[in-house]
């Protein structure tokens, strides 16, 4: 498994949800990812698929669901590149798409980036501290120095916050490290 959803996303998805008449999110780091995903979406959609039909035919219905509807949201993360998701993009384009990426380069032929600013030291640390209580109650002692030792980026916090979630960590051990 990876380190789980990308939490500025989530916020972001979160926030617009009444925006959309269908959000789902997508595990885009592989191309196997993004098909069982939508796979999961054909499901959701028609539970008596489920155990049916073969991820591929799933998918495939997921993608024709897509095609005939709009005022759908999918949130593609963790995209390993663009090449990647060009295939759905190019068959449903009816729909908004949120990818989410390390990748800086290479979206001009499929996206608009935002690249994402330095949070404030609040935002920094709200973020840092959701990460780690989101399923139970942790430490999170020295979450403002790991925070400005990071400089603020949203991506490295959330990256070590799923370092420490994961290590069962504190902010203090990690800066230690």
């Amino acid at each position: 498994g990876g380190i789980g959803k990308s939490p500025l996303a989530a916020h972001w998805a979160a926030v617009h949800a009444s925006d959309y008449t269908l959000t789902w999110w997508i595990t885009a780091a592989t191309p196997a990812g993004i098909d069982a995903d939508l796979a999961s979406l054909a499901v959701a959609l028609q539970p008596a698929l489920s155990g049916v039909l073969p991820v591929e035919a799933l998918r495939e219905g997921a993608v024709q669901w897509l095609a005939a509807h709009q005022g759908w949201l999918l949130i593609l993360d963790n995209v390993t590149g663009p090449a990647d998701v060009a295939p759905l993009l190019a068959r449903v384009p009816a729909g908004r798409y949120l990818i989410t990426s390390r990748r800086a380069t290479g979206w001009h032929a499929t996206a608009v980036p935002v690249r994402l600013d330095v949070l404030d030291p609040a935002e920094a640390q709200a973020l840092l501290s959701g990460i780690l209580t989101q399923d139970r109650p942790r430490e999170t002692g020295g979450a403002a120095e790991l925070c400005a030792e990071l400089g603020f980026l949203p991506l490295a916090i959330e990256q070590a916050g799923a370092y420490l979630a994961q290590a069962g960590a504190t902010p203090r051990e990690y800066l230690g490290l």
